[in-house]
């Protein structure tokens, strides 16, 4: 049996192309448009998978019936190859944040962990909100401050327009001529992580984030 291969940012990237596609269906019926945009709604996808062996290709390929029926039964077939989030221990995500003092955990009850980019929680008490990201294998904690906004702007993580807080992390870089040297960086992202993770579509902003995070001057 195949095992989970799609990332949860790969799926919603596919969900976007394919509304595009049934858009696209709904305001014409020219078959040749419509085989134009499949075709090039199908290359993106497949794009996303160049390592992808013959059977997963042959999963994710797509037949010329357009209807919302249709796709939605065939991306119901793939989140079941959505590849879940690890459930992390409390004793690893200590590890991850060593500083931190009663450090508040996640309560994975709240999460759909196969529909999960990164993981992230607040804890109210200190303003303070902890994000899980899994990079090449290995689990990066960042620790930041949050900070509420009361309007609407654009999330730095998945691009979408919504509620959002501003996230500020104080970076690993270091200064050997100066020992309290620090550098601080920020972001607004969505309030809820969860429709963030239900939005995010590619991860370079927050690959980006997490480099700058990690950089060592």
């Amino acid at each position: 049996m195949t095992q989970a291969f799609i990332k949860n940012e790969q799926f919603n990237y596919m969900k976007k192309q394919l509304n595009m596609l049934k858009d696209t269906s709904k305001r014409t019926t020219d078959s040749s448009v419509l085989q134009a945009v499949k075709e090039m709604t199908m290359d993106k996808i497949l794009s996303l998978f160049p390592h992808a062996d013959s059977e997963q290709s042959s999963m994710l390929q797509l037949d010329d019936t357009y209807s919302d029926l249709h796709i939605e039964k065939y991306l119901e077939r793939l989140t079941h190859y959505v590849i879940r989030f690890p459930e992390v221990s409390e004793k690893d995500i200590q590890k991850l944040f060593p500083k931190v003092k009663k450090l508040k955990f996640p309560d994975y009850n709240e999460y759909h962990l196969q529909r999960t980019t990164y993981l992230s929680w607040s804890d109210i008490s200190t303003n303070k909100r902890y994000l899980l990201f899994e990079r090449e294998g290995e689990l990066i904690g960042v620790e930041c401050k949050f900070t509420m906004v009361n309007r609407d702007n654009m999330c730095s993580f998945c691009n979408s327009h919504s509620q959002v807080t501003f996230l500020s992390a104080i970076t690993k870089a270091k200064n050997p001529s100066n020992p309290d040297y620090y550098k601080a960086i920020g972001h607004y992202v969505c309030f809820d992580p969860h429709l963030c993770n239900s939005r995010i579509s590619g991860t370079q902003y927050l690959d980006s984030f997490i480099d700058e995070y990690l950089k060592v001057q």
